[in-house]
């Protein structure tokens, strides 16, 4: 006759092991993504937050437009050059976000004489500090001016 066929019980029983255990893995998981966003929006909110406070009033001092936008999980700094005769700019951005993994994003836009540009990278959370933020708004800046 061969093996006895699987008891339908038996079959119910092993499918809602398996999906227990699936809600259990995403519930760690989501778990996991929320106190890395939670350690992210802190670090934001207490490094890069105040670095481009800071920054934003430099821009500012030297006659250039710039303000700081501050979400929940994003910190973004707009810098508008001066126009140029014959140019006129639109607002370049640069923003810091949180992403599920705990590291940080960084996205630029930039308008400039040769059209938009700019582009999207992760950092490590542990890189972000003061002087990592300066760096790469400085980096950012250079480039919106010797588009202008």
């Amino acid at each position: 006759m061969g093996d006895k066929p699987d008891d339908l019980d038996d079959i119910f029983k092993e499918h809602q092991k398996r999906k227990q255990s699936e809600k259990e893995q995403t519930f760690a998981r989501d778990v996991e993504i929320a106190r890395l966003t939670d350690a992210c929006k802190k670090r934001l909110h207490e490094i890069a937050e105040p670095a481009l406070e800071r920054l934003v009033e430099q821009i500012r001092s030297h006659g250039q437009r710039a303000s700081v936008d501050s979400r929940p999980t994003a910190i973004s700094l707009s810098f508008t050059p001066e126009p140029t005769p014959g140019h006129s700019f639109a607002a370049c951005t640069i923003g810091f976000s949180c992403e599920g993994s705990g590291d940080v994003s960084v996205t630029t836009t930039i308008y400039g004489k040769g059209g938009r540009q700019g582009g999207t990278s992760q950092q490590a959370l542990a890189s972000l500090t003061d002087e990592w933020v300066a760096r790469r708004v400085q980096e950012f800046v250079r480039t919106v001016l010797a588009g202008t």
